[in-house]
């Protein structure tokens, strides 16, 4: 009786401390050392590092307009990673969201970036919008952004470093005023065949 009394309680025991150290509040993160890492980016660490980089972009002062919201026009975007199908719009839309709800900015996609997903405006909104400014006088601000990688290998790890590149240029004077960049890397491990 006792054996199966001592057994019950340490099951008991083991199933309480599963539990509360299931818990935990709010989202959560883990670290890289937690991760199986695979060599293929993740298209919310874009969106992540995006939102993150217009953040930045804004706290660092060098949008602002005396005359109301800097008009920033993206008018870049380029994916040169290996990864060709990261979609362009989950990359644009926290970027743009940022900038829009942060009132410092206002943010437009580029006719080059313009495609179906993000809501654009069309050339006769454009014309009515800017009454007629020359295209130099409607933006203040034009954003490239820009995905890269660069991969390094050994015998069995090959590890990939992802960059996202933002850089502001004022459009009147044509130098950049800003400019970031995030990197993530992930590395994939080959597996021995054989014995």
């Amino acid at each position: 009786m006792n054996r199966i009394l001592s057994t019950a309680s340490a099951a008991l025991v083991a199933s309480a401390a599963l539990l509360t150290g299931c818990t935990q509040d709010g989202p959560y993160r883990a670290d890289d050392s937690e991760l199986n890492v695979t060599g293929r980016l993740d298209v919310q660490d874009v969106e992540e590092f995006a939102k993150e980089l217009a953040e930045a972009l804004i706290a660092s002062g060098a949008l602002q307009k005396e005359d109301g919201p800097a008009r920033v026009v993206i008018d870049t975007y380029k994916n040169s990673t290996d990864q060709p199908g990261i979609d362009r719009d989950r990359v644009l839309f926290p970027l743009l969201a940022t900038l829009n709800n942060s009132g410092i900015a206002r943010g437009y996609l580029g006719t080059t970036v313009a495609g179906e997903g993000l809501v654009t405006v069309d050339a006769a909104q454009e014309e009515r919008a800017f009454d007629g400014e020359s295209l130099e006088r409607r933006y203040d601000y034009a954003l490239a952004v820009k995905l890269f990688q660069q991969r390094g290998d050994t015998r069995r790890i090959t590890q990939t470093s992802y960059i996202i590149q933002f850089q502001v240029v004022d459009v009147e004077e044509g130098f950049p005023v800003w400019q970031d960049q995030r990197t993530i890397t992930k590395q994939d491990r080959r597996r021995r065949v054989g014995l």
